[in-house]
């Protein structure tokens, strides 16, 4: 029973980890968009992205 317990603890600090790293990707992505904005590719890319993720 222990050893379920740990497994699931891990699990949850992966998920996490993950999380964070996604929302730190995305921040800086955000950040790009706004700093290089008079260039469209950037924004075509986070827009493409961001449908891939909706899907």
């Amino acid at each position: 029973m222990e050893e379920n317990q740990q497994d699931r603890f891990h699990l949850r600090s992966d998920l996490a980890s993950v999380i964070v790293i996604t929302l730190v990707l995305s921040g800086i992505l955000v950040g790009l968009v706004f700093a290089d904005n008079q260039s469209g590719v950037i924004t075509d890319l986070a827009k493409t992205i961001s449908q891939a993720l909706i899907k």
